[in-house]
């Protein structure tokens, strides 16, 4: 301010200085906060007691479709749909206590979309000022993200279960085991009481193929090479048939470091394969070894007899007398309870002695091995042919028929299955 004399004459300038220095990096420091929160990619809401938003950075902003003016003339359920203000009030008092929080919700955009988000709530009390921060995520494309992992996993879990194929994974540095859902199903065994293990996978392992399998994997990683194998399981009594394939991951410098398979149920499929192979090889009237069988196995005992060279065969080939007239006078049906009734005389006496089939229509071969003399198999001979002579009686009508029986041994008549098969054909004649 100016200095008058008496006259009132200015004679010079009074002022004062003060050092604002503080003061301007104060505000510079509280201008570089504000842009730091305006810039920050979280959106920051701040709140009031009432519900009533105080602020809003530029990021809730535009998450919103708000103006800053916009912004702070809502209230707390004009953004978050899912509190109303009644419960705001709520988790006031509860914030207070707590100072913090964090969970899940959905915000509400000006154009009527809602989105969900992640918040993390401070409460912030300052010089008698009481406010709300909350620092909230747009977590859409992670809910999405999870959406569709569990949507895959599922997919997986199904398409594994339809296709009885479960999947997994051994960590070898360690020794971690993953099964999925459909493994566990397989070896039956519950997953909420017991873990994944090699030695619960051992366990289930049927005794008859336990070391095979176990061998299997053991060379798999010292040759580094896949396995690929079928056996057996045990699981609560019941056999199962599994396909099995593994192959393991390697460090540079040799180390086994990850193993992954598959364990595909095929139980199933080995039971009709059985089933196939049964019908194949059967008579489906008499169930006996059909031609085909009793050919393959006469070939194998034919190849351990040359192997030892002591063993000696004998093969009998049954004729039925009399057995057209009966099967074409009476229904087919007499006829076949006719067979059925031969097949069940022969086995009752020559079961544990030899191999019955059906060679086909009213003919059956009985391979002999337990014998010393070909006299005890020409006695076995007038043993079938006293047999069948008893009357049969189907639907209680008694039908008589008779058996010419031809015989040929090995080695003495033929050394192959065939020939052995055609003389003693050729010997009832």
């Amino acid at each position: 301010s100016p200095m008058v004399d008496e006259k009132g004459e200015v004679i010079g300038v009074l002022g004062i200085a003060r050092d604002i220095t503080q003061r301007r990096a104060l505000e510079e420091r509280v201008r570089l906060m504000q842009y730091c929160i305006d810039q920050a990619t979280l959106s920051i809401f701040w709140a009031n007691e009432e519900g009533r938003m105080v602020y809003a950075n530029q990021s809730a902003c535009r998450s919103l479709g708000y103006t800053l003016e916009e912004m702070m003339q809502l209230m707390i359920n004009d953004v978050d749909p899912m509190v109303s203000l009644k419960a705001w009030k709520e988790q006031w008092e509860m914030l207070k206590i707590t100072k913090v929080s964090h969970f899940e919700s959905l915000h509400r955009k000006k154009m009527g979309e809602v989105f969900p988000v992640e918040i993390y709530t401070n409460y912030i009390k300052e010089e008698g000022i009481e406010i709300v921060v909350g620092f909230v995520e747009d977590i859409s494309k992670r809910k999405a993200s999870k959406i569709a992992l569990e949507q895959s996993e599922k997919l997986l879990k199904e398409s594994q279960a339809i296709a009885k194929i479960g999947s997994w994974e051994l960590d070898l540095s360690s020794n971690a085991l993953v099964w999925t859902d459909e493994v566990y199903r397989i070896f039956g065994i519950d997953q909420h009481k017991f873990p994944a293990s090699y030695e619960a996978f051992l366990h289930v392992i049927h005794p008859d193929d336990r070391e095979r399998v176990n061998e299997a994997f053991i060379t798999s990683l010292k040759d580094k090479t896949p396995y690929d194998l079928v056996h057996k399981l045990l699981v609560n009594g019941e056999v199962k048939y599994v396909h099995e394939r593994c192959k393991t991951e390697y460090a540079s410098d040799g180390r086994p470091l990850r193993s992954v398979g598959t364990v595909h149920d095929v139980t199933d499929e080995y039971e009709l394969a059985s089933k196939i192979d049964y019908l194949v090889n059967h008579d489906s009237l008499t169930n006996l070894p059909n031609r085909f069988l009793i050919t393959q196995r006469l070939e194998q005992l034919l190849h351990q007899g040359k192997r030892d060279h002591k063993k000696h065969l004998a093969v009998c080939f049954i004729d039925l007398d009399n057995f057209k007239y009966v099967n074409d006078a009476y229904d087919h049906s007499v006829g076949d309870e006719i067979l059925k009734e031969v097949a069940s005389r022969l086995l009752d006496q020559y079961a544990e002695r030899g191999i019955l089939a059906r060679f086909g229509g009213d003919e059956f071969i009985l391979v002999l091995e337990s014998f010393s003399e070909a006299s005890e198999v020409a006695m076995v001979a007038h043993e079938i042919v006293e047999l069948l002579r008893k009357p049969f009686n189907v639907f209680e009508q008694f039908h008589q028929v008779s058996a010419s029986v031809g015989i040929s041994l090995y080695p003495e008549d033929a050394s192959n299955a065939n020939d052995l098969i055609k003389f003693s054909d050729a010997a009832m004649h």
